[in-house]
This record gives structure tokens, sequence and C-alpha cells, in this order.
């Protein structure tokens, strides 16, 4: 097989699942933000269901997952992996 370097994309995330924690504002925002215009299918975590909503708005593609959950607290442990 001949690498095709013209369709070779390092960043492409095209079929990847990834979770990130506090992905209702700040460095988590951003990293969805951007994460998603890559192409990846995303779980977003953080403890305010509003936010996450706020940020869920404003990715790309619909394919994503909003868990409001805080991770300090056990209880909201086992949700957490049911539902990713």
């Amino acid at each position: 097989m001949i690498f095709d370097q013209e369709k070779f994309n390092p960043l492409d995330l095209t079929k990847k699942k990834i979770l990130i924690t506090g992905a209702s504002s700040g460095i988590g925002r951003e990293t969805a933000l951007y994460l998603s215009k890559l192409g990846a299918q995303l779980v977003l975590l953080g403890r305010s269901a509003s936010r996450l909503q706020e940020t869920l708005k404003q990715l790309v593609s619909n394919a994503h997952v909003v868990i409001p959950a805080d991770l300090t607290k056990l209880e909201d442990m086992t949700p957490l992996f049911e539902e990713a």
C-alpha cells in the first residue's frame, strides 16, 4: 500500500470518542469546541447541566453526549460509566 500524503490528516479524529471533564466552561469547553471541529464524538462531563448544554450548542455535529456529574461524588460515577 502506498502512503498518500495528500489524504493523510494526523489531526482527523473521525470515529474517535473522547471524554472531556470540565466541559461546561474554560479550558474544558475550548477543548470540546476544538475536538468537535476535528471530527471527534464527545462525551461532555461537568457539574452544571445548563452550561453543558451551552457547550453542546456550540459544537460541530450533534452526535455528542452530555453527562452532568461531579467527579468528587462517588454516587455520580456509576451513571457516568453506564451512559458513556
